[in-house]
């Protein structure tokens, strides 16, 4: 063959090959978001891996971001996620009020405790509704509002911290799994109000090792089976974990940098948390997510995409979204406080400044930030 028809040949086959490539790339599932006109719609939203605490219990992953070709986004039709309902309960509380009740397991700082404490204030709307130019918690919140069961009901939107115990002498020890985590919850019930429409949340402290943490799970939402204790009925709460010293870059970003060394395009260095300690925004986040999938789904049967085994709820659907321009590895735009360089994106209880996931709006079909 000639020369001239052999490199006519080459570039012929060399553009198949791209034309392939593209194609491929294009079609590949692993696009979980696009970004059109300031708007994250996230598709093919990547399921959570099954966690080792069995059925009842629901993990907020490890995984704080999704590996998105942003620069692919034009050439991929946007899909808006759906998470359908299943017919099942939500937390509608009783007169649109949730009680809230936490358990902090073993040895926690003051600023830990208050941060945790103030974020949970903050989930009820304030005396004296802010202006709407400031994003807030309750507004936040307020977007479950949309999340309704077969009787027109929605998410309760008042919910009030209504007790709190500390359990400094770690009466289970330093080593804990699923069966402690409800045996905490259980024997709680001798100082707490008894009642499926409260949320009872366990948070434990730096140094206590929970089984699936910081492997499979930043923490689980589930629920406990009716029982004499219980008063016949199944009780939702919540866990979560100071992830500071055993994995601040998988459950504590973006206030610790990422775990992964593949991910391009990350942050360059970690952002400063509002109350200056990492573990307790942190957690902040966490349950924040896990707050939400408990009252738009505790039972697992409310709303979710996917298995429900591994179920994507509200929050979990905008893993890794806390503003607009969000991708992996960058968070969004947020707010920053110029005195002290913290970074935030809503208003709570005293002016506290917090740090939230964007939450999946039924009403848009959306990631969103606020009501």
């Amino acid at each position: 063959m000639e020369q001239g028809a052999r490199n006519t040949l080459y570039k012929l086959l060399s553009t198949v090959s791209l034309l392939l490539l593209l194609g491929a790339i294009v079609l590949a599932p692993c696009v979980d978001a696009t970004v059109s006109e300031g708007n994250i719609e996230l598709q093919n939203s990547q399921k959570r891996r099954n966690n080792s605490w069995g059925a009842g219990t629901h993990a907020v992953s490890s995984e704080p971001g999704q590996l998105v070709r942003r620069r692919l986004a034009a050439l991929v039709s946007p899909q808006p996620l759906v998470l359908p309902y299943h017919n099942g309960p939500i937390l509608s509380g009783k007169n649109n009020i949730t009680k809230l009740y936490i358990i902090f397991y073993g040895e926690f700082s003051k600023i830990q405790r208050y941060t945790v404490r103030k974020f949970l204030r903050s989930l009820a709307p304030p005396r004296h509704r802010a202006r709407a130019s400031i994003p807030t918690v309750a507004k936040w919140w307020e977007i479950t509002k949309g999340f309704q069961d077969v009787y027109g009901e929605s998410v309760a939107q008042l919910l009030i911290p209504s007790g709190e115990i500390q359990d400094q002498m770690y009466s289970r020890g330093m080593n804990l799994n699923q069966t402690d985590i409800e045996a905490l919850v259980l024997n709680s019930l001798t100082t707490f109000d008894i009642s499926a429409r409260s949320l009872y949340i366990v948070v434990t402290a730096s140094d206590v090792a929970v089984t699936g943490f910081c492997q499979e799970a930043c923490g689980q939402h589930g629920y406990l089976y009716p029982s004499d204790t219980t008063g016949g009925q199944m009780l939702p709460y919540v866990w979560v974990g100071d992830a500071s010293t055993q994995c601040p870059g998988l459950c504590c970003w973006p206030f610790a940098n990422l775990n992964y060394t593949f991910m391009e395009n990350t942050q360059d260095e970690p952002l400063r948390p509002p109350s200056g300690d990492v573990g307790a925004d942190g957690m902040v986040i966490n349950l924040a997510t896990l707050i939400a999938g408990a009252a738009t789904d505790p039972y697992q049967n409310a709303y979710y995409e996917g298995d429900a085994g591994a179920p994507v709820e509200a929050a979990e659907a905008c893993r890794g979204i806390f503003g607009q321009g969000a991708y992996a590895g960058y968070p969004g735009d947020l707010r920053q406080d110029n005195a002290t360089g913290v970074s935030f994106n809503v208003i709570g209880f005293h002016g506290a400044k917090f740090l939230l996931p964007w939450m999946w709006n039924p009403m848009t079909f959306a990631c969103a930030g606020q009501a």
